[in-house]
C-alpha cells in the first residue's frame, strides 16, 4: 500500500484535472517517478491502463440499467470516467 501522501497528491491531481492526454500523461509521470526505472515501462503501463479502462468501460456501462444512470450522463461520459479511474488505480498502486 504507498503512502497516504502519495495517495492523495494523485487523487487531488486526477478529481481537478481534465483531458484524457493530460491524465495518460500524468500517470506516465508518476509511474515514472515512482520507480525511476524505465519511461518505456511508464508508458507501456499507462498506455495499458487507458486501453484497458476505456475497453472495460466499454464493456461494462452499456449493461447497466438505465433506472441506475442519471439521463444526462452519456455512454461516452461515463466510460470515461472508467478509464480515468484506471489510469488513477494505476499510477497509484501498481510499480
Amino acid at each position: 500500500m504507498p503512502q497516504m501522501d502519495s495517495v492523495l497528491r494523485r487523487l487531488f491531481l486526477f478529481a481537478f484535472m481534465g483531458g484524457g492526454g493530460v491524465s495518460l500523461a500524468a500517470c506516465i509521470y508518476f509511474l515514472y517517478e515512482k520507480t525511476k526505472k524505465s519511461l518505456g515501462r511508464a508508458c507501456l503501463i499507462g498506455i495499458g491502463a487507458l486501453t484497458a479502462g476505456w475497453f472495460c468501460g466499454s464493456l461494462i456501462i452499456p449493461m447497466i440499467p438505465t433506472v441506475f444512470i442519471n439521463p444526462t450522463w452519456t455512454l461516452e461520459l461515463l466510460t470515461s470516467l472508467v478509464a480515468y479511474a484506471f489510469l488513477f488505480v494505476s499510477c497509484t498502486f501498481l510499480k
